[in-house]
């Protein structure tokens, strides 16, 4: 991973945001300038999108065609973020005070991000934004329920088939004509799912099976106590339809908090309960006409710029 440029500029602040993602990302760095109410906010803004341990191609084969599952995700987040916070301070010459650190977790990352909230002192992250979470009974949701079936059948035990058949015999053409229109960089995404030392079909549709074994209620994975502790930090942004992060998942933490709907949270939350119409799940397969992915930066940088 790698590190932006930073001003030393004495008088300035920086702005650091560490996502979880789904996805295949590995960094994205944004440097921006802006006046907020007449005065500088932040003299740069650095974001950081960290992809799960060998959903990405490994070429050099470092991680030996491990499969991580749900935990070992979790650690290998967390020593990125701990890693991205030692960068951005003591190794940069940034005073810890003059930089505010965001996290964010997308789908399960939202899961991961809030399981690692309290291996960090409280007053870490001045944000924590959770994009379409699934973080209740996720093999309950919609799409939980088709994917449980295929683990039901067998799915599993034919993976290594799979895995061979995917990085070895089918033609890489046929991949990329097979994948949904409007997905982003299908070029990553085909090198990504062939290649032979991550595993990263093995890697995707294991941890799959893992998140749905211990994804369940709020009280049995615990985070309804970290939802209630760290309440003041959080940012929900739910997608209205959704197959993972579905409707029961939004009206579970409704009721934690002692709500009944989204109007009533959106008041408790002080706007930070967000339910977007055009929002998809997959964000990089959305159609790229909506431009959801200008609108999320430009919110991003909104809940930035007002923390």
């Amino acid at each position: 991973m790698s590190f932006s440029g930073r001003r030393p500029l004495s008088t300035s602040r920086k702005a650091t945001m560490g996502a979880v993602s789904t996805g295949c990302i590995q960094a994205m760095f944004i440097d921006y300038n802006n006046k907020h109410d007449g005065d500088t906010r932040y003299d740069t803004i650095c974001a950081y999108v960290i992809s799960h341990a060998n959903h990405c191609c490994d070429p050099s084969n470092r991680n030996r065609q491990k499969i991580y599952l749900l935990d070992e995700q979790i650690r290998h987040k967390t020593n990125c973020i701990r890693y991205i916070i030692e960068q951005e301070t003591s190794v940069s010459g940034v005073a810890s005070d003059d930089c505010d650190f965001i996290m964010g977790g997308h789908s399960i990352g939202a899961f991961m991000a809030l399981k690692m909230l309290p291996q960090f002192k409280r007053t870490q992250f001045r944000h924590v934004i959770l994009w379409a979470p699934t973080i209740v009974n996720l093999a309950q949701s919609d799409n939980g329920r088709r994917l449980n079936w295929l683990y039901s059948i067998g799915l599993l035990s034919l993976l290594p088939v799979l895995q061979t058949m995917v990085s070895r015999l089918i033609p890489k053409s046929l991949i990329h004509f097979l994948l949904e229109h409007g997905l982003y960089a299908k070029h990553k995404v085909v090198r990504d799912v062939t290649c032979t030392n991550s595993r990263s079909l093995s890697n995707v549709l294991r941890l799959a099976k893992d998140e749905f074994e211990i994804v369940r209620s709020l009280k049995e994975t615990g985070v309804d106590k970290l939802l209630l502790e760290y309440k003041d930090k959080l940012i929900f942004y739910w997608a209205k339809h959704d197959g993972w992060a579905h409707r029961q998942c939004r009206l579970d933490i409704c009721h934690l908090f002692d709500q009944q709907n989204d109007e009533q949270m959106q008041q408790v939350m002080h706007n930070r309960w967000i339910v977007d119409e055009d929002l998809k799940h997959a964000l990089m397969v959305d159609d790229m006409s909506k431009n959801i992915e200008y609108r999320l930066s430009q919110r991003m940088i909104s809940w930035i710029m007002d923390a």
